[in-house]
């Protein structure tokens, strides 16, 4: 089942749920100790501006940085040309509560975040980057048909992730039909991040 959200805070929280029983509440001092920082850009994602210019971090804990090295470079193989677009990572207490009483607030429980841990990326469903020329397309906004945004390439990595939640991997909801939320399983092995097992 897609676990799409046209949602209220407590889709969120029950969604979300299992995040909480993977990753504690641990406290801020002691996350900041493992985090990792996340390259702007890697085989198959590239993150965007605000994660790169300082406005939001770009770390993650090391066992969600491994899932996203390996889930995009699994992805990849049938999208060389393409970087998935990442638009957030880690977020501190301070920030996490911005997006709980701002813009973002359906999006965000009001429950501790896996975010809050460095276990969560958000992908973008309606955008990514060209690999070859660095060009950033989004839906709606492509006039030259050879620069146009393909659905079809963020459609295939959500299906890949489907079926990663399917093997107990990771946690997955799709907020407001165009970001990606994935939360990793801490007991996540690279190794079986091949879906053709």
């Amino acid at each position: 089942m897609l676990k799409t959200l046209e949602q209220t805070e407590n889709d969120v929280t029950t969604l979300t749920e299992i995040e909480r029983e993977w990753w504690p509440n641990i406290p801020e001092e002691e996350v900041k100790k493992y985090l990792t920082e996340v390259l702007k850009e890697g085989d198959s994602y590239k993150l965007i501006y605000r994660l790169t210019d300082g406005t939001e971090s770009n770390c993650l804990h090391p066992t969600a940085l491994e899932f996203l090295k390996s889930v995009t470079k699994q992805w990849g193989k049938d999208h060389p040309d393409i970087l998935l677009a990442v638009t957030s990572l880690y977020r501190d207490e301070a920030l996490q509560e911005n997006f709980r009483n701002g813009d973002y607030q359906e999006n965000a429980s009001k429950e501790r975040s896996s975010h809050q841990s460095g276990a969560s990326i958000d992908f973008s469903l309606k955008s990514y980057y060209r690999k070859d020329s660095g060009k950033f397309l989004k839906v709606n906004d492509s006039e030259n048909s050879e620069d146009q945004f393909d659905e079809n390439h963020t459609k295939t990595f959500l299906e890949l992730i489907k079926k990663l939640a399917e093997k107990g991997l990771c946690n997955y909801i799709v907020e407001r039909n165009s970001v990606l939320h994935v939360c990793v399983n801490p007991n996540f092995n690279p190794e079986e991040i091949d879906i053709n097992q």
